[in-house]
């Protein structure tokens, strides 16, 4: 290319009017050589690419408000027995669930009572019952719809992708990663029931008993 021979000429003379041996100007052959390479070399390098720009993390479907999905509700009441007869009941603590029954999903309200009491010393006190246990731990699904994914999926064969598909048509958006950690951990809970019994477990690993 022209361009570059004039150029490496160019840096060749500036070079050599730059190298010193012995207190006199000299040139370098080798070193030079070496140099003149280096910087042509890297002219035609191109600038390395920046990095990609982080993409912002989607936000998981599970925890959406339960509340507005169009689905048919029930609701469920947890009272004390002994605060009903000394308290005054003066609100609930909600939360949601979701449920399913037969015809489609079910948006399932616990509804936790909270009971002011007052001492004869004139001191308020302000309680709540204590939830139910769940069968996960902060999970959004109840039994009823465990029980409906897992024999779907591995019962009948339908995957969770079609799953997915199927709620969303009814208007709950859930995706299959959520239905498959729940497959998952009901698989750990199967194997933890089963171990005092002598069962043996399968020899694959739990991830590939969950998944299959």
């Amino acid at each position: 290319m022209p361009g570059n021979e004039v150029g490496g000429c160019r840096q060749f003379r500036a070079l050599g009017r730059c190298e010193f041996w012995f207190g006199r100007e000299a040139v370098v052959p080798g070193a030079l050589r070496f140099t003149v390479a280096f910087q042509t070399s890297n002219a035609l390098v191109p600038a390395p690419a920046p990095p990609p720009e982080d993409k912002p993390k989607s936000k998981p479907t599970e925890r959406r408000d339960r509340r507005t999905l169009p689905i048919a509700e029930e609701r469920v009441e947890v009272l004390d027995s002994e605060l009903e007869a000394t308290a005054e009941r003066i609100d609930f603590e909600e939360s949601v669930l979701l449920g399913w029954r037969k015809g489609g999903p079910l948006r399932i309200v616990v509804a936790l009572a909270k009971y002011r009491t007052t001492s004869e010393q004139g001191t308020t006190t302000i309680s709540t019952v204590k939830a139910p246990k769940r069968t996960f731990a902060r999970s959004l699904a109840a039994p009823s719809l465990l029980a409906k994914i897992l024999t779907d999926k591995y019962c009948d064969g339908l995957p969770l992708y079609r799953q997915e598909e199927r709620f969303e048509r009814e208007g709950v958006s859930l995706d299959r990663g959520t239905m498959c950690r729940w497959a998952f951990s009901g698989a750990l809970g199967v194997i933890h029931l089963a171990a005092p019994c002598g069962s043996r477990a399968p020899q694959r690993t739990t991830k590939e008993a969950a998944l299959s």
